[in-house]
C-alpha cells in the first residue's frame, strides 16, 4: 500500500535533466551507475497490478514537480484493476511539504486499506 509524490521511474529523467543542467553550469556531478540504472530502468508491466496506491503532491513542489510524474501515474492509473485503489490527492498552494491536510489524507489511507481491514 505505497504512498508516494511521483513514481520512482519517473525521477530517473528528473536526475538525469538536473546532472545535466549542472554539468551545463561546468559543475561537477557524479551520477553512481547503481542509481542510473534504478531510476531510469522501467518496471513491468504489471508492476502495480492490484496496488492500493496514494499519491501526494503540493501542486507548487519544485523540488519534485508533479509534471515529471504525471506521465508515469496516469499509465499505473489506467491499468489500476480496480480505480478506487489508485488516488491521486494534489494541494493547492502547497510545495515540497507534508501538510495537515496530507496526513490527513494518508492516515484515512492507511484506516480504510489497512487498520479496518
Amino acid at each position: 500500500m505505497p504512498i508516494i509524490s511521483i513514481p520512482s521511474e519517473a525521477l530517473g529523467g528528473l536526475l538525469t535533466a538536473r546532472v545535466q543542467k549542472l554539468a551545463a553550469q561546468g559543475i561537477q556531478t557524479y551520477y553512481p551507475p547503481a542509481v542510473a540504472e534504478f531510476y531510469e530502468s522501467r518496471p513491468a508491466p504489471d508492476a502495480y497490478a492490484n496496488k492500493k496506491i496514494l499519491a501526494i503532491y503540493g501542486k507548487e513542489d519544485r523540488m519534485l514537480p508533479i509534471r515529471f510524474g504525471q506521465e508515469a501515474f496516469d499509465v499505473i492509473a489506467a491499468r489500476a484493476v480496480e480505480p478506487a485503489h489508485v488516488v491521486q490527492y494534489i494541494q493547492e498552494k502547497k510545495g515540497h511539504v507534508v501538510s495537515r491536510e496530507m496526513v490527513g489524507r494518508a492516515a484515512e489511507w492507511f484506516w480504510r486499506w489497512s487498520l479496518s481491514v
